[in-house]
């Protein structure tokens, strides 16, 4: 997770390790030396607001997915 608006100085390695997700996820995920740098980062806000999400929404529950994450933090 980063945060743009606290530390905007991060935005340049959020932006490359989410070049680098891409990039792994097209291969198939198949970049064994990467570990947790092949996963999107997220910004706190989309965290936040993918946490409200869930818990308002009944058919949501257990350990997600960043992906999921993602979906349910930018939902309108």
């Amino acid at each position: 997770m980063y945060s743009d608006d606290e530390r905007p100085h991060l935005s340049p390695l959020a932006t490359l390790l989410t070049g680098i997700s891409t990039i792994n996820s097209r291969l198939g995920g198949s970049i064994p030396f990467l570990g947790a740098t092949g996963i999107k980062p997220l910004d706190v806000k989309v965290v936040a607001q993918a946490i409200i999400t869930a818990t308002l929404e009944p058919n949501t529950s257990g350990v997600m997915e960043v992906d999921t994450l993602a979906k349910l933090g930018t939902l309108p």
